[in-house]
This record gives C-alpha cells, structure tokens and sequence, in this order.
C-alpha cells in the first residue's frame, strides 16, 4: 500500500525550491516529484510535473536558481517558475515550466553547477555539443574555441563531473578524454571578469586539458563543502 502522504522516489539529482524537495523519478524518468513544503519526507501523488518530448527525453539535473528551478533533461533544458498546491485557484501543472533550449540538454546528475560572475546566479551544466551556461531565461554555448568531439568521449560523457571553485572563480571539469573510459582529464573554466575576452563578451577563458595521476575522480562532501577526490583504482 502507499502512504497517504505517498514516499520519496529513488531519485539520481534534486534540489530544493519553495521550501520542497524536488526530485527526479528513475522508474519514470518524464517526471520530477515535489514534496509538501517543509516536510521532505512526504510526496503526495499528485505533486509531479511531467516533462512529455518527442524524444522520449528523461530527466537528468535539477537546480534550483532562487526565483525558479532548472531542470535539464538529455535533449533539452526547462525552467519551471513556480509548483503547483491543491490550495490554488488553477491547479494547472503544465503552465509552470518554459523550455530553455530544445537541443541542449545536461549529460548526466553531476554535470551542472551553479556560479556566479558577478551578473547573478547562472548554471553550467555539461551538453553533448560544449559547456552551457544558462540563467533560466537564455543560454549559450561558452566552448566555441575547443574542438568538443577531439576533446572528450561523447559516449563516456554521462560521467563527468563538473563543479564550481569559487575561490578560484573557476569551473572545474573532470571528463573522459577523445579514447578513455574514465575521467583522466580536468578542464578549467576561469570566470573572474578579468578573464573576460577582449570584446567583452562573456566567456569564460579556458586553461587544460591536463594530465592526474588517477583512474578515477569523484565528489564527496566534505566540512559542507564539496571536494573533487582523485584517487587509484585498484
């Protein structure tokens, strides 16, 4: 039986964004869920947002941007503004979400992170076609200087993990390289407004790829934040 209340998905990527937990499905993965606000141990069945596409797109990222969510999908990219409660006047699930992009899609949960330049919150998140960048209203392709297909495997690319060191005001991405199975090379993204190409267009000046003496490269969080861990496998 299930709870009234309903029970958490076995989720791969979520957020939080009004006060709910929002999470991706696995065993419908059209679909995020959204927790009764303050109580993220309770999904009741009607709280989910289904993302229909002609590709038969699935869920793959979700960040919340303050004002309103992200969500990425494999092919496309989705802003939803707000989440549907039985208490409003239209419970209508299909007016929150705008498509972003209908091409550009997020690779895989931890492929995105959120960074500022000094223009607001945007999300990075790793496309099959380059780096993404997107404040939930626009985007743009930032790797227009690399050749993306010679660079990684596409293939592998799910893999890969992108985070943000704001100390550094950087992007760091570790990613299998063109013939690697594993992510054996990181790529630096440097967004300081120093960096800032000559016309000042907003790009993010690129500096790698570079060799780790690791076979494998994984997130873990450590004293609240998070730390790219390189270690042997083996």
């Amino acid at each position: 039986l299930t709870p009234r209340n309903g029970i958490p998905p076995i989720a791969t990527t979520g957020d939080i964004f009004e006060d709910s937990l929002v999470l991706n499905d696995v065993s419908d993965k059209t679909k995020i869920w959204y927790s009764w606000q303050d109580e993220p141990h309770k999904f009741p069945l009607f709280n989910y947002i289904r993302f229909e596409t002609k590709e038969a797109d699935e869920v793959t990222l979700i960040r919340s941007m303050g004002q309103h969510i992200v969500v990425c999908l494999r092919d496309s990219a989705w802003r939803v503004d707000f989440l549907p409660r039985p208490a409003d006047s239209e419970f209508d699930i299909g007016r929150v979400k705008t498509q972003i992009e209908d091409a550009l899609g997020c690779v895989g949960p931890q492929a995105g992170a959120l960074f500022n330049a000094g223009n607001g919150i945007q999300l990075a998140y790793i496309s099959r076609y380059g780096l993404v960048f997107t404040d939930g209203f626009t985007w743009d392709i930032v790797t227009d200087d690399l050749d993306w297909n010679e660079t990684v495997n596409i293939s592998k690319l799910p893999q890969a993990i992108l985070i943000n060191n704001p100390k550094m005001y950087r992007l760091e991405m570790y990613y299998p390289s063109h013939g690697s199975n594993v992510n054996d090379k990181p790529l630096y993204f440097h967004y300081h407004p120093f960096h800032n190409k000559s016309d000042n267009s907003f790009r993010a000046k690129v500096s790698g790829p570079m060799d780790i003496p690791s076979e494998c490269v994984f997130v873990a969080n450590i004293g609240n934040q998070h730390r790219v861990l390189v270690g042997q496998t083996g």
